[in-house]
């Protein structure tokens, strides 16, 4: 593993122990859309265009209960947003609550992403991409209505393994002894 790996995959365990059931009288203050043609909103535009492809691709392979779950979860990621936090209140959030992206059940047309994901996005390498693509699947389960961590770890990881593997082993460090389970359906 290269060593600049080792920052990404620390903050991947934060992200996948991600704020999916967040209290929803929280409000989007200090988190804000970034402008269209920034490099850092157009690798989430591809990471969420890789997330589809890669449910998409997984969709026919999946057990009964996972199909279903894979048509909710693209409808999700089709009108998904990115807010960023842009205020020393939203890092403050991120930092207490040790999130990297979170969804919140009030806002469940957006994922939000935290200062630490940031600089990963802003270099657009293709690893990078699929990492987060993979992390955007985990929180599409969420942004779905379905809070469950272990079943969101499930979904996510039954996807990778049928499509371009497993990116980051964050999910499964997070939650594989609770869960008892790593995406076998």
């Amino acid at each position: 593993m290269k060593p600049s790996t080792i920052p990404f995959l620390i903050f991947l365990v934060g992200l996948l122990g991600l704020a999916g059931a967040m209290p929803a009288a929280a409000s989007d203050d200090g988190f804000r859309p970034l402008p269209r043609d920034s490099v850092e909103q157009q690798t989430y535009q591809r990471s969420r265009s890789l997330a589809l492809q890669l449910v998409r691709d997984a969709q026919p392979t999946l057990g009964f209960g996972h199909r279903r779950l894979a048509d909710h979860v693209i409808s999700e990621l089709v009108g998904v947003r990115f807010l960023a936090s842009s205020t020393a209140g939203s890092r403050r959030l991120c930092r207490d609550r040790r999130y990297s992206l979170f969804v919140r059940t009030a806002r469940p047309d957006v994922i939000h992403v935290c200062d630490e994901v940031r600089p990963h996005a802003r270099s657009a390498d293709a690893d990078a991409i699929a990492r987060l693509a993979q992390a955007f699947v985990h929180e599409a389960v969420h942004l779905t209505g379905d809070l469950d961590e272990c079943a969101a770890m499930d979904f996510e990881l039954a996807v990778m393994r049928r499509t371009i593997g497993i990116r980051t082993q964050g999910s499964q460090i997070s939650y594989g002894a609770r869960c008892g389970r790593m995406g076998a359906r």
